[in-house]
Formats: C-alpha cells, sequence, structure tokens
C-alpha cells in the first residue's frame, strides 16, 4: 500500500509540474507561446506596439501601446534555444517587468485583448554579448516607418505611431483633405526608437475638428511618410 500511494502521489506531483509549466510559457491572456494564438482566439499582428527600456539588475521594462486602460497585457521572454525563460501570465500593469536570467539575445512577444486582440514581438540584448560591439545600437530600429493610426476611424481621440533608426529632427503634421494645416502634434528634436503621439481631434487653436478625411505626415531627416485617418462623429 506504501508503494501504491508513494507512486500515485509521484504521479499526482508530476501532473502538477507539468500543468505547471505549460501555464506559465503560455500566458492565457494572449498566447503567445504560440505568437498571435489562445485555441481558436487569435491576435492579429500589429508591428510596433511593443517598446522596451533596458533596467538594471537584467530586467526589461515592456510597454504596450494601443491597450485599453487599465486592461490585461501579457507577455514572454524567449532565450536563443527557444526556451521561454520569463512570462507575465496576466497584468494590469503597463508597462510590465520580465527578467533574463542571464546576458544573451531574447525575443520578446507581447499583447492584449482589448480594444482587440492584438501581439508583436521585438528583439533585446541583455549585458554585453560577444559579436556584439554595442547592445543599444544593435536594438536600435533600421528603418523609418510611420504606422496606421489606432483606431481609426475614431472618435474621440487615436494614437499615430512612427519609428525613427537615428535621432534628430521630427515634424508630425495633420493636414485636412485640401492640405491645410490643422494640428502640428511633434516639431523637435526625438531619440532614435518608436514613439506613440495622440491626436484629440482639435486643431493648434484647440477648436474640435469637424468630422472627415485627415492626413498625418511625418518627416525626419529629409524623408517623409504619410497616411490617412478618418474623424468619425
Amino acid at each position: 500500500m506504501k508503494v501504491k500511494f508513494s507512486l500515485f502521489m509521484f504521479f499526482m506531483t508530476m501532473s502538477v509540474f507539468v500543468f505547471y509549466s505549460l501555464g506559465i510559457s503560455k500566458p492565457d491572456t494572449n498566447g503567445l507561446s504560440d505568437p498571435g494564438c489562445s485555441g481558436g482566439n487569435c491576435h492579429n499582428h500589429d508591428a510596433g506596439i511593443v517598446s522596451t527600456q533596458m533596467l538594471p539588475n537584467m530586467q526589461i521594462e515592456v510597454t504596450l501601446i494601443g491597450v485599453t486602460a487599465g486592461q490585461e497585457v501579457a507577455g514572454e521572454l524567449i532565450d536563443e534555444n527557444g526556451n521561454v525563460v520569463d512570462v507575465e501570465n496576466s497584468s494590469n500593469d503597463n508597462p510590465f517587468i520580465l527578467t533574463a536570467p542571464a546576458n544573451g539575445k531574447y525575443l520578446i512577444n507581447a499583447g492584449y485583448r482589448r480594444p482587440s486582440r492584438l501581439w508583436d514581438s521585438t528583439s533585446v540584448v541583455v549585458g554585453s554579448v560577444t559579436g556584439i560591439d554595442d547592445p543599444a545600437i544593435s536594438d536600435l530600429p533600421q528603418s523609418f516607418e510611420l504606422y496606421p493610426n489606432h483606431p481609426n476611424p475614431f472618435n474621440p481621440e487615436t494614437q499615430i505611431r512612427f519609428t525613427i533608426p537615428q535621432s534628430g529632427e521630427v515634424k508630425l503634421t495633420v493636414y485636412n483633405i485640401n492640405g491645410q494645416v490643422v494640428r502640428t502634434l511633434t516639431d523637435g528634436f526625438l531619440q532614435s526608437g518608436l514613439h506613440a503621439v495622440r491626436w484629440d481631434g482639435r486643431n493648434d487653436r484647440g477648436e474640435l475638428s469637424p468630422s472627415g478625411i485627415y492626413i498625418y505626415e511625418v518627416i525626419n531627416n529629409g524623408k517623409r511618410q504619410a497616411k490617412q485617418m478618418v474623424l468619425a462623429k
């Protein structure tokens, strides 16, 4: 009886361990171990919604852009061998913290469910890694990119995101369909990386703009990109 009981307890312990391991490696908010999916509830990939900042003690601050305030976010840290080494299964804190076990290169998958199911990935370098002279430089965005605003159509406000590969002067302007300046959102020096700017639908005089189609344009180091958005009332 003691032998049978011991075997029973062993298998129960192993079952709990396996269940726990699977649980922590697959955040139930997003299912990000299988990036973007949890069962039949698949997320849409949205490039640029994840930004990171290195903190002391191999900690990584992860910020998700576009999530509804106070709603759950989740993410995981994956090493070069594909192992999940840290996970935030469900948190109402944005940003949240992931911690690397050692120096190296890691992949972060992160996302949320509200206002819509979105996820993205980004790479980070923790500490000093052989073959990389400057980890900070290795993490810089490689291209100048303007992303679709979110939400779109919108009311009363929307978020505009863009990345710049080099620090420099940046101007972000909103125009009406006739090409007239409605609002200058950014005009000055910005560091390289991902930036997010909100537009509340008001012009430079603080007046609410009428519903309709608007153009937002970002200029950086002589390059420019523009996209359309719709203010709906």
